[in-house]
């Protein structure tokens, strides 16, 4: 329970500074320097509690501590700090999260099951992540996942569990029926796999041979292997169960049509490669007197560097005004959550009627709806928010799809990489005409 909870910083009134778990961009979450007597975190802010006391941190914290402090937001005045449970989005503890990261710290302690000792299965997350990422249907990416574990229903494997007399493979009752042999070196599925595409040398290691495919292989060549090995064992099944003549040249013939198939492809691609719209929302059309604030955040993983962006658009869909500047934040979900606060202030500024249009919907659900929902990373900034649409009685914060905000996506993504024209206001216009 230790390693999975931390604190999330409200005042800071309630959290030691070196004691409590609650710099979470940091590995450990803690303060590896001592200081006496022991402080609250609030003590190392500045007067008005609003940021932090820079020079302080840095004098008695590492760089790197002092890096993460930064990153971390602070609540509005009088707004509690919170224990909550880091491996849930919304902070909350479930047996399901604690299960899967205690799996996680102990696969490589886990006593292998009979028949994949020898197997060398990876425990790296970029190879299992890369399994279940392809672009396959779910029942390939599970056949791929047995063979890696080695629960096909193999012959041998069903002699061990005590289910059949005889382990040798039934369509060649020569060798014993392995899933290697089963899959390459039996005399069909060598037959299709000359028909398909031919093997340099016989693999020795199913899950081995699985994974090298994913740096060796272009994506139609890899789409013809796997489902090479999905006929493979599909006409072999069918040999079994319902006695139907093994033919190589139709079992190589169903894994090139299978490979072919475009479906799968736009499938996965509409469900899984593109972030999903939501046409159930779309972006209010402007009105006299009212002004629409879009919104939007762009964090980069590698340089863990964000910009936000607002965009106010007047009734007469003329661009009229913007801001565009760099923060310190850790997440994507933070520069979400930053540029709904930006705006915000912007449409504090004055009493005219605005709407802020944001395209992240966690964050527009959590400030309207349900603040449950909120990650728990944005806590201190959902408290901002709040606080400001609780003084701004003339604001509201509304979702809009990302085609809707194409202008405050462009500023950001610009902003970011600091590529953003100086009289980028009046190049918005151009190229929101273009766009």
């Amino acid at each position: 329970m230790e390693i999975g909870t931390l604190r999330v910083i409200g005042s800071g009134d309630d959290t030691w500074f070196h004691r409590d778990p609650w710099v979470h961009p940091l590995h450990h979450h803690k303060i590896s320097s001592h200081l006496d007597p022991p402080s609250r975190v609030s003590d190392w802010m500045n007067e008005d509690r609003k940021s932090w006391n820079t020079n302080l941190i840095q004098r008695h914290c590492s760089s790197e501590e002092a890096d993460a402090i930064s990153r971390i937001h602070i609540g509005p005045a009088g707004s509690k700090d919170k224990w909550v449970w880091k491996f849930t989005t919304d902070g909350a503890f479930s047996v399901r999260s604690a299960y899967h990261e205690l799996r996680k710290n102990q696969r490589d302690q886990i006593l292998p099951r009979p028949g994949t000792h020898d197997l060398n299965i990876p425990t790296s997350d970029d190879c299992w992540n890369w399994l279940w990422s392809l672009n396959l249907p779910p029942k390939i990416r599970f056949f791929l996942w047995r063979c890696i574990r080695n629960a096909l229903a193999t012959k041998l494997n069903l002699h061990r569990r005590r289910c059949s007399p005889n382990p040798k493979c039934q369509l060649c009752n020569a060798e014993v029926e392995t899933a290697v042999h089963c899959m390459f070196l039996c005399p069909h599925a060598s037959a299709t796999w000359a028909r398909v595409a031919p093997l340099l040398s016989q693999p020795q290691n199913l899950s081995q041979w699985i994974f090298s495919l994913r740096e060796s292989e272009s994506p139609d060549s890899l789409r013809r292997k796997i489902y090479c090995l999905w006929n493979i064992w599909k006409a072999r099944n069918e040999f079994i169960f319902r006695g139907t003549v093994l033919s190589p040249t139709l079992t190589s013939i169903c894994a090139f049509r299978d490979a072919a198939e475009p479906h799968y492809a736009a499938v996965s691609s509409a469900t899984s490669s593109h972030p999903r719209d939501f046409p159930s929302h779309s972006c209010p059309p402007p009105v006299l007197h009212h002004k629409r604030i879009h919104c939007d955040g762009s964090f980069d993983h590698g340089s863990q560097e964000a910009a936000i962006r607002v965009v106010i658009t007047i009734s007469n869909g003329q661009i009229c005004d913007g801001r565009a500047r760099k923060v310190i934040c850790s997440s994507p979900i933070e520069a979400e959550a930053c540029a709904i606060l930006e705006a915000c202030r912007l449409a504090a500024e004055d009493t005219c009627p605005a709407t802020i249009l944001s395209d992240s919907k966690v964050m527009v659900d959590a400030i309207n709806e349900d603040p449950s929902c909120c990650p728990w990373r944005c806590y201190a900034l959902l408290a901002h928010i709040k606080d400001f649409l609780h003084q701004t009685s003339w604001v509201n914060v509304l979702f809009t799809n990302r085609r809707n905000n194409k202008n405050a996506d462009w500023v950001a993504r610009n902003c970011r990489i600091d590529s953003l024209h100086p009289k980028w206001l009046s190049v918005l216009n151009v190229v929101s005409e273009l766009m």
